[in-house]
């Protein structure tokens, strides 16, 4: 018997070789961004990833689009941003493989485009803002819908930049419920959708600002005796400290609001809250002064207070609410 061993040629021998998945760590910088605003995702890649391709993705109409790109550094690390898109969306970030690499998508992460409406509630005639950022970035009509009696109707006509953002300044009575509406267009051959905002309430209240500058008057009168210096009037403070007195009067209860040292404007160094009902705007600040952890608060270590006072039918008929901050 004879055997036959036939050599294959070196060439054509070698062993399977798959290269090996890297691991990702990724994070965005957060996620709830005003849209039009940029959130930023980085991290790193493990193994021999440097050089390589990271691409941005966003799901949108289930498929993975690629947004943005940018390159893997020479520390393995990685930094690509977006601006926000308006809605809840899933994003990941992709490793395009070489010959160390296989190609490997990271976790997916939720991030929500949300829009900006700036200074509500407020008082009753002022302005307040309301910005967003339209999902094509043309100049387009924007419409300018207030919600009456169910039924949208157009209150005012602006029209967006050349990026696709649209603000509008906006006044109304009365609360009122508004959306963007941008209408079905052409442009250049090319057509657009109709398109909405997510609707937004506009709240309103009526503060009283002679009130206001009477009370602060009389605080300073305590704060110099004292020899402190004098405070002045927080608008966005105020109309925290008004909705708390409202919310006194309309519940019944008499206690310190639990949240003010969030709800008032960001960066204080220190706060505190006076409360009193059944007073009048003459007389509050002699009361409070009687009382020496409410004096404490007076006379401590502040730069402004917001002031609020609101009337009505229910209880001691009148609220008061004073919040001291130092910025």
């Amino acid at each position: 018997m004879v055997f036959i061993t036939a050599l294959l040629p070196a060439a054509l021998v070698a062993p399977a070789y798959a290269a090996p998945k890297p691991k990702i760590s990724v994070s965005a910088s957060s996620a709830s961004v005003v849209v039009g605003k940029f959130v930023t995702f980085k991290g790193s890649v493990s193994r021999s990833s440097a050089g390589s391709t990271m691409s941005l993705q966003r799901l949108d109409k289930g498929k993975w689009k690629t947004i943005a790109t940018t390159k893997v550094t020479s520390k393995k690390k990685f930094s690509v941003t977006t601006r926000a898109a308006a809605g809840s969306f899933s994003y990941r970030v992709r490793v395009t493989g070489n010959k160390k690499i296989a190609t490997t998508n990271s976790r997916t992460m939720k991030v929500s485009g949300t829009y900006k409406l700036s200074g509500s509630p407020t008082q009753v005639g002022k302005n307040v803002t309301l910005t967003a950022q339209l999902p094509d970035r043309v100049k387009r009509e924007v419409r300018v819908h207030k919600l009456v009696n169910g039924s949208w109707q157009v209150h005012d006509i602006v029209e967006s930049s050349g990026h696709g953002i649209v603000a509008a300044q906006l006044n109304f009575p009365s609360t009122t419920t508004v959306r963007f509406h941008v209408p079905e267009t052409t442009i250049n051959g090319v057509s657009y959708p109709a398109w909405n905002t997510p609707q937004t309430t506009i709240a309103y209240v009526v503060w009283d600002p002679v009130a206001a500058k009477s009370i602060l008057a009389d605080i300073n009168k305590v704060r110099k005796a004292a020899k402190k210096k004098p405070l002045k009037l927080h608008q966005n403070n105020s109309r925290v400290a008004y909705l708390w007195s409202k919310h006194l009067h309309d519940s019944g209860e008499f206690a310190h609001n639990p949240n003010y040292s969030t709800q008032i404007s960001k960066k204080w160094k220190r706060a505190g809250e006076n409360i009193a009902a059944g007073q009048t705007v003459g007389t509050v600040v002699n009361a409070w002064k009687n009382s020496p952890g409410h004096y404490k608060n007076m006379i401590g270590d502040y730069t402004h207070v917001g002031i609020g006072v609101y009337t009505g039918p229910n209880g001691y008929k009148r609220y008061f609410t004073t919040i001291f901050a130092k910025y």
